[in-house]
C-alpha cells in the first residue's frame, strides 16, 4: 500500500511537471509567435513609410520643379506688362491696382502711346493660373496688335476679338474652345483731351472731380 501510494505521488508530480511544462511550453510559442507577427508588422510599416517617404520626396521634388517653373513663367508674364514709369510720364496722378491671385494671372493691364493718343486697358481673360496667363499672353499680343491696325476702341476690340479666335482656332461648332477675356479699353486724346471707350462685359467708372458722382456706362 505504502508502495502504491508513493507511485501515485510521482505520478501526480510527473503528470504535474509535463502539464507545466506543456503550458510554459505553450506560452513560450504564443510569445514567439506574437513576437515574429509585431516583426511583421514592423517591418510591412517600415516598407511603407520608405515608400512614403519616397513618394512625398517625389512628390515635393515635382512641386519645387512646377513651381519653379510657373515663378519662371511670371518673369515672362511681367515683361509683357507696361512699366509703371511709362504710365506715370505722360498720367502722372495714376495708380495702378493689381493683385493676381495666383502667381500667375489671367488678368493684366495695358498700356501703348499711339501719336496723341493713349490707350489704357484693363482686361480679365478666361481661366486662372497657367491657363489664364497664357491667355493673358496671347490677350496682350493680340491687343497690341490691333492697336497698330486701328484708332477706334470699337474698332480695336472688334478686330482683337477676331485675332483671338483666329489665334485659338475657334469656330461656331459645340466642341470648339470658348476662351476669351472680358475688357475695359480708354483712349485719351492728349491734345483734345477726350476720353473715348469701348467696353466688352467691362463698364467705365467715372467720378465726376465736381460732384464726387460715379458714372457707369457698360461701352
Amino acid at each position: 500500500m505504502l508502495l502504491s501510494a508513493e507511485h501515485k505521488r510521482q505520478q501526480a508530480v510527473i503528470y504535474f511537471i509535463l502539464a507545466l511544462s506543456a503550458l510554459l511550453l505553450s506560452f513560450i510559442w504564443f510569445i514567439y509567435r506574437s513576437y515574429r507577427q509585431e516583426l511583421k508588422i514592423n517591418r510591412e510599416l517600415d516598407a511603407k513609410n520608405r515608400k512614403l517617404s519616397e513618394a512625398n520626396s517625389i512628390i515635393a521634388e515635382k512641386n519645387k520643379d512646377i513651381t519653379d517653373s510657373i515663378k519662371y513663367a511670371l518673369l515672362i508674364q511681367n515683361a509683357r506688362l507696361p512699366e509703371k514709369a511709362d504710365i506715370l510720364k505722360y498720367l502722372p496722378q495714376s495708380f495702378i491696382l493689381y493683385k493676381p491671385k495666383d502667381i500667375v494671372s489671367g488678368d493684366f493691364y495695358f498700356f501703348h502711346k499711339k501719336d496723341s493718343y493713349l490707350y489704357i486697358a484693363a482686361a480679365d481673360c478666361t481661366g486662372h493660373g497657367v491657363p489664364g496667363a497664357m491667355m493673358s499672353m496671347i490677350g496682350s499680343e493680340k491687343l497690341e496688335y490691333s492697336i497698330s491696325k486701328n484708332d477706334e476702341p470699337g474698332g480695336i476690340l472688334a478686330l482683337l476679338n477676331n485675332e483671338i479666335r483666329h489665334a485659338l482656332k475657334q469656330s461656331d461648332a459645340s466642341y470648339s474652345s470658348h476662351d476669351g477675356m472680358d475688357i475695359a479699353l480708354c483712349r485719351l486724346d492728349l491734345q483734345a483731351r477726350i476720353i473715348l471707350f469701348a467696353g466688352a462685359n467691362r463698364p467705365l467708372w467715372h467720378i465726376s472731380a465736381n460732384n464726387n458722382v460715379i458714372n457707369v456706362s457698360s461701352g
